[in-house]
């Protein structure tokens, strides 16, 4: 089984850096995780940036992972001076495109060299 822990919440755009750094701190600590099965990070512009990230885990992986979701959701929450809502979902579905999940997520979210890309285009 697969879960996805998702965190969503808003952000002024001159706050986006240090978001986008937090992301990436937590991110190098969990690329190596065996459980770890990817992460996307999503933004829609508006009067405030609202942005939504989405880490994928074995579901054996979600509980002993919590308490380092919790530290990025606090770095995340520092940052953006606004709460940050967390929820985990079970995923009973992911079908990739023909590039396959990696080569689709990573161009698609415009990711560098493996890390969080400084602006979503």
């Amino acid at each position: 089984m697969v879960y996805a822990r998702v965190l969503t919440f808003h952000v002024e755009a001159d706050h986006m850096p240090t978001v986008i750094e937090a992301l990436q701190g937590a991110l190098d600590r969990w690329r190596d995780h065996s459980g770890f099965r990817g992460l996307l990070c999503l933004e829609h512009d508006g009067l405030r940036e609202e942005v939504m990230i989405i880490a994928l885990w074995d579901a054996s992986c979600l509980a002993e992972t919590a308490r380092q979701a919790e530290e990025a959701r606090e770095l995340i929450a520092d940052a953006t001076d606004a709460g940050v809502a967390s929820r985990a979902y079970e995923v009973l579905g992911f079908v990739p495109g023909v590039a396959g999940a990696a080569g689709s997520a990573g161009a698609a979210a415009g990711a560098t060299a493996g890390g969080v890309a400084s602006r979503v285009a």
